[in-house]
């Protein structure tokens, strides 16, 4: 890959969790009331997330016109399957064969579409 190409991504990366990356900065340590009050920063954290996230997709869906359901269901589906993406990835990567990375995603599939 152009090293000037890659420079731009990486900088263009950097830019996108800068912002996320200072916020939980104010997490303090773990080892402060055995964790207790990371805990309940971090849920304070991951609950604005989630309403600026709310807030988004109903923006969305007042632009597009679409339910508001459908975008909602759209942005839940995204989320909870960007894990197991970045975990077949990984393990395609690593492995000789992808059996690992097949049977995740095959799995996932019959777990959350035919159950």
């Amino acid at each position: 890959m152009d090293p000037v190409c890659l420079r731009f991504i990486i900088i263009c990366w950097n830019s996108i969790i800068a912002p996320w990356k200072l916020l939980f900065a104010f997490v303090p340590p773990y080892q402060i009331a055995h964790g207790w009050i990371a805990f309940i920063f971090s849920l304070i954290f991951i609950s604005g997330i989630a309403y600026g996230v709310t807030n988004i997709t109903d923006q969305i869906s007042c632009v597009t016109g679409l339910n508001p359901y459908v975008i909602a269901f759209t942005a839940l589906a995204a989320g909870t399957s960007w894990p197991d993406l970045v975990a077949s990835k990984i393990a395609a990567e690593r492995q000789v064969t992808a059996d690992s990375a097949i049977a995740n995603i095959t799995c996932r599939f019959v777990c959350t579409h035919i159950l």
